[in-house]
């Protein structure tokens, strides 16, 4: 039995033998909405706290069953309109321990940065782009009564999924396991976002290093 943020499927083999391909319900407009779309349209705290919530079902729902997708990014993530569902695309990226995904890919730049591209998927793989997805949200949701105005103003759609935290930032927090760095990020993050929360962003720079993704929790 798969766990529900996966939707139904069929695996179908080419005529020739030589290949498969996947073919997954569709998910309605009418119920449902890709992530992208919810966060170029956000509007108030409400909104972005019940998008906070269905992540973390999800990743919670991921730990729980022992699958993970290794391409955590807005565009692989429906969320219902009634914000009750919340189910994952992109289903040649599932990895389950000691089984390899058909596509290796490991995600968009936006939501891993470079380094993590060229990781071997794992149990842990999907923990980076979670943890950049939860934070990108807390710096919305800092704007309080200006959050439409900052999303319409600063995030702009890209190939990448590069919303507030440009890979090559990523690639740092990721490799500052030493922690030189952290102050010096913090201030950086505190002049770029200057409403946000400074013990919000100490906990994503500790969570999002290395040692701390690649580990159990």
């Amino acid at each position: 039995c798969l766990p529900e943020f996966v939707p139904s499927f069929q695996i179908y083999q080419s005529p020739s033998g030589t290949s498969h391909y996947i073919v997954i319900e569709h998910l309605m407009q009418e119920e449902f909405v890709r992530l992208d779309n919810v966060i170029y349209n956000i509007a108030s705290v409400d909104e972005i706290e019940q998008v906070q919530n269905l992540l973390e079902t999800l990743k919670q729902s991921m730990t729980d069953s022992g699958l993970v997708h290794c391409d955590i990014a807005p565009t692989n993530i429906f969320l219902s309109r009634a914000m009750d569902k919340i189910k994952v695309v992109d289903l040649d990226t599932l990895y389950c321990s000691g089984c390899f995904p058909f596509d290796i890919e490991t995600g968009h730049k936006g939501m891993f940065g470079d380094e993590m591209k060229g990781y071997v998927p794992s149990m842990y793989i999907h923990k980076f782009p979670f943890l950049v997805l939860q934070f990108t949200l807390e710096i919305i949701k800092s704007y309080q009564e200006g959050i439409e105005v900052f999303v319409q103003n600063t995030i702009q759609r890209s190939a990448e999924e590069e919303y507030l935290l440009s890979p090559s930032f990523l690639d740092k927090v990721f490799k500052d396991n030493s922690g030189l760095s952290f102050q010096n990020f913090i201030d950086e993050l505190q002049h770029r976002f200057p409403y946000m929360d400074g013990d919000i962003i100490e906990k994503f720079l500790l969570q999002a290093r290395q040692d701390n993704v690649f580990t159990i929790g």
